[in-house]
């Protein structure tokens, strides 16, 4: 199977499209604004707005975008309880359509479940973009520099460059090893696995336990090497030098205007 289709969640996609040379620096800044403008507005037309934006950034990045949507599917279920929990819990009980005894359905409870459900859509995309397009060191640098200016409140950032490999390192792991479990499970005839877990939930556990200690190991072989390159928290050189180039400068007033725009129209209008 090509590399095109084994993108996996929170593991980085090698291609030299405008996405991946911007700075990641401006990948990071650019979602921070994007998730705060996402979750200020309360318009289906400025949340379409910024779903085209997410849309051409995806076709530009070049990444497969049935691929992405696979990916989608384990935040299936928050996605449709957001929705439900707005649905059928609505304070608001004018207007119900539907009632099922105490519990009434209203037109203002169904747009905002909408409402919800597409926010959280958007801000996982987003993300799905800066993980896939960066590099997980130039990551963490990228991290890393933004917050230097708090360590002028006694904050000490150092860490969170090492905290944010793991991270990412931990994530795709996890998900390889859980498709590990998963076919050694067919492979041994039990393709109906999934259905006995309600029955019997002995079979879950064990499959949890063999996660979590494999996942120790990975992590205890981790620190063995980070130990053996004699690393102390400390400051550290460089692999990538980073520059802001006239691409950056763009995706930045994007989303900054965007992001300046909502906050006068909710904040100050």
């Amino acid at each position: 199977m090509s590399n095109l289709k084994r993108i996996i969640p929170g593991k980085y996609y090698h291609h030299n499209s405008i996405i991946h040379r911007l700075d990641p620096r401006t990948k990071v800044l650019a979602l921070i604004f994007l998730i705060i403008s996402i979750s200020i507005t309360g318009n289906i037309l400025e949340l379409l707005l910024i779903a085209l934006l997410i849309f051409i950034s995806i076709l530009f990045s070049k990444l497969p975008i049935i691929s992405i949507a696979k990916d989608l599917k384990p935040f299936l279920w928050i996605l449709v309880s957001l929705f439900l929990l707005h649905l059928l819990f609505e304070e608001n009980k004018a207007g119900a359509f539907l009632a099922l005894g105490p519990i009434k359905m209203t037109w203002n409870g169904l747009q905002k479940g909408i409402l919800v459900g597409f926010r959280f859509l958007l801000i996982v995309l987003s993300a799905f973009i800066l993980t896939y397009t960066t590099i997980p060191i130039c990551l963490a640098d990228a991290i890393s520099r933004l917050t230097k200016p708090f360590k002028i409140i006694g904050i000490n950032t150092e860490q969170l460059p090492l905290i944010t490999m793991f991270v990412m390192y931990f994530v795709p792991e996890l998900y390889n090893e859980l498709n590990r479990l998963i076919i050694i499970q067919n492979m041994k005839g039990r393709k109906t696995w999934r259905r006995k877990f309600i029955r019997e939930p002995n079979l879950l556990i064990n499959l949890l336990i063999i996660l979590v200690r494999n996942s120790i190991q990975k992590s205890d072989q981790l620190l063995i090497g980070i130990e053996s390159r004699c690393y102390n928290g400390h400051l550290r050189s460089n692999l990538y030098n980073y520059y802001f180039k006239l691409s950056d400068s763009l995706v930045l007033f994007i989303s900054i205007s965007i992001f300046i725009s909502f906050i006068i129209k909710y904040f100050f209008i």
